[in-house]
Parts: C-alpha cells; sequence; structure tokens
C-alpha cells in the first residue's frame, strides 16, 4: 500500500485524532514494525498507563480503516466497465432510485446484447433486475428476468461444458495416445 495516499486517507477520511497518532508512530517502523504495544501506547496516550483493551481497538479500527481504502482502491482500478455499472446499479437499486436503476439497466441490458458479453454477466444483471421488480411487487416481470437468467445459466453450463469435453479430448489424444 502506497504509504502517502493511504497516510491521506487517514488524515482527511477519519474522525479519530489518535488513529492518526498511532499511523505517524507506526510509520516510524516502518517497514519491520518491531517495537512493543506500550511503547506505541505511550506516543499515542503519553498521560495515560498501558489498556490493550484500548490498544487493540485503535489497531482493529486503523485495520478497518486500511480494508477500506483497498476496497476502495480496487473498485476504482476495474478495468471492467460492466462490473463497474453493475455496481452502480446495485447501488440505485438499494437506494430506491427507480427510474435511473429502469433506464441505466436497460442500457446495460442492451450493451450485453450488442457485445456478445459473457453467460455470467448476463445472468448476474438478470438477476439484479429480477430482484428489484421482486422488491417492488412486479411478479410478472421478476419472473420473466428469472427466466431469462435461467436461459443465460443453462447456456453458460452446456458452452463450458463442452468446452471441458473438448479439451479433454485433446488432452487425451496428444498426452496419453496409450489410454485406450
Amino acid at each position: 500500500v502506497s504509504q502517502s495516499r493511504y497516510a491521506k486517507m487517514i488524515f482527511f477520511h477519519n474522525k479519530n485524532k489518535n488513529l492518526v497518532k498511532l499511523f505517524v508512530v507506526l510509520k516510524k517502523y516502518h517497514p519491520e514494525y518491531v517495537t512493543e504495544n506500550e511503547k506505541i501506547y505511550s506516543n499515542i496516550y503519553p498521560d495515560s498507563n498501558f489498556n490493550n483493551n484500548n490498544f487493540k481497538k485503535l489497531m482493529s479500527e486503523l485495520y478497518h480503516l486500511l480494508q477500506n481504502y483497498l476496497s476502495c482502491k480496487i473498485l476504482f482500478s476495474i478495468d471492467n466497465e460492466y462490473y463497474k455499472e453493475y455496481l452502480m446499479l446495485n447501488e440505485f437499486n438499494n437506494r430506491n432510485l427507480d427510474s435511473i436503476f429502469i433506464q441505466r439497466s436497460a442500457v446495460l441490458q442492451n450493451k450485453l446484447k450488442e457485445n456478445d458479453s459473457s453467460f455470467e454477466e448476463k445472468s448476474m444483471l438478470e438477476s439484479l433486475i429480477s430482484q428489484h421488480h421482486l422488491y417492488k411487487g412486479r411478479y410478472d416481470l421478476s419472473a420473466l428476468n428469472l427466466l431469462q437468467r435461467s436461459n443465460y445459466n443453462i447456456s453458460g453450463f452446456l458452452f463450458y461444458a463442452f468446452l471441458d469435453i473438448h479439451d479433454f479430448q485433446n488432452t487425451k489424444k496428444y498426452y496419453y495416445r496409450d489410454w485406450e
């Protein structure tokens, strides 16, 4: 993890000033991080005796902040536009932004059909749209999306099953000529 980017996140996206102090202290010991917990704690709380529970809680908060940082970094580095759009649709659905969800999901469905996308991508989208309709009480539309999702899942299964059979036959043909 880039220390400078992580440090910026700790300084600007965090309300606990002691996490900033902890980060600054830990940074001194990078990359070995060999020191006693009591020493770190005394740098953060100079007028207090060592409290293991407080120290563990602070370390846990720092760890969760790091997890959030890495999650955001991963999400922003995704190179696949489909997954970015899928995550946005999921968020629109969770926030009950129905008109935006319906409009953008229709656009994504058309893109997936035009681009001959994978069965998994199409199935995931149909499942999300079905879930949206189900929560809105539109059982008729939900059933249609579930049926389409099933079609994609079956087609994907058959495609990969035939691909596996083909690969197995080629493996057998080239590597195990004496099998029969």
